[in-house]
């Protein structure tokens, strides 16, 4: 890896583990996060597309499928920010960052089930360890109470949505500009937010001024210095090397929550957490060998 794409990738690592501090503390529910997240980010980086325009996401052939893709990403970019974030608020957040950072694991599974890469022995006993961990999750949940089951199936399918995101995004980067494509992905993710929204009757507009400023917090910091970061990285890296990135994020975020919101990890999450984090990272370097 260049010396510059590992800054990125350290940016990037620092940058997302902020997101789930900055949901808490906005005061506003999980779908007005993940709206104004996404709509924001777009506002923002529209200017820097406008000055440099290049290049298209229509091709003069498949221009059909790269739509459909773009909506595909954002639809499930929107709903695994809503998904993740409502999370939080039933989950500490070492349990609930834990859990939706395994999204690396599946979007190797997507590449070697598509794209045929090699599958090895200590993959699948890396996923067999990172499982492990999440079913101690659902254990607490199911049996002893200690967290919600609702948020750990809530992180789970929004860590599957992740790594749909992030395997079409390698797909499109390969072929056009970075602006190009996050712009329309991140507009669409928040415009599917919306739907959920009403169903749901969530607030997504009327909040006070401190709110906004997280808002933009989380528009400026997870999302472009994290998200679209990682996003210029899948031009030259495969989904699952990029999305490990994530790997460092409940690290990351559990001290955030133990500093500012006085969270103490139990002894049971301390547990868990290892074995997943151990588990991703044997699929991840198995992965980089191939």
């Amino acid at each position: 890896m260049r010396p510059t794409h590992i800054l990125m990738y350290i940016t990037a690592v620092l940058s997302i583990s902020s997101a789930s501090i900055l949901v808490l503390l906005s005061g506003a529910v999980a779908a007005a996060c993940a709206f104004w997240r996404l709509l924001i980010a777009s506002i923002i980086l529209l200017p820097f597309y406008l000055l440099r325009r290049r290049g298209t996401v229509l091709s003069s052939e498949g221009h059909v499928v790269n739509y459909l893709f773009i909506v595909i990403a954002g639809t499930s970019l929107g709903m695994h920010f809503t998904l993740w974030m409502d999370s939080l608020f039933r989950l500490p957040v070492i349990v609930s960052t834990t859990i939706v950072v395994t999204y690396p694991i599946y979007a190797y599974i997507f590449e070697i089930l598509i794209f045929k890469v090699k599958f090895r022995y200590t993959d699948i006993l890396g996923m067999l360890i990172a499982f492990t961990g999440i079913l101690l999750y659902f254990h607490e949940a199911l049996n002893i109470g200690i967290v919600d089951l609702l948020g750990v199936i809530e992180s789970f399918i929004a860590s599957v949505l992740a790594a749909i995101y992030f395997f079409i995004g390698r797909f499109i980067r390969l072929r056009t500009g970075l602006l190009t494509y996050v712009i329309p992905t991140y507009i669409v993710g928040a415009a599917a937010v919306v739907p959920y929204s009403i169903i749901t009757n969530a607030n997504i507009t009327n909040y006070p001024v401190a709110t906004w400023i997280y808002f933009a917090l989380l528009a400026l910091i997870p999302m472009i210095g994290g998200h679209t970061i990682m996003n210029y990285l899948l031009k030259f890296y495969s989904s699952y090397v990029v999305s490990s990135i994530a790997f460092l994020e409940p690290i990351g975020a559990s001290l955030l929550a133990l500093l500012i919101l006085n969270q103490v990890p139990k002894i049971e999450h301390v547990i868990a957490t290892p074995l997943v984090l151990c588990g991703v990272a044997l699929v991840l370097r198995s992965a980089s060998e191939s």
